[in-house]
């Protein structure tokens, strides 16, 4: 979705960036997420426990802190 174009982006302009999980960082949904683990310039945050797999209701949580440390949002 727009989170991974997102983090695409930065990936490739080298560009410091934050992940929200909506998952533990143990098991990264969606999966491709384990590719950034050791990137220097993205780091990853959860609220989860290591190894919660990700839920539905997970996404509205993830969202909810991301406004939270937002100065903007965007819809």
């Amino acid at each position: 979705g727009v989170d991974q174009k997102v983090t695409q982006i930065a990936e490739r302009y080298n560009y410091p960036h934050v992940i929200f999980m909506p998952s533990g960082l143990g098991v990264p949904y969606p999966r491709e997420m384990v590719s950034y683990r050791n990137h220097k310039n993205i780091g990853m945050i959860s609220e989860y426990f290591p190894y919660q797999d990700m839920h539905r209701s997970h996404f509205v949580r993830r969202n909810r802190l991301i406004s939270g440390l937002s100065q903007a949002v965007l819809i």
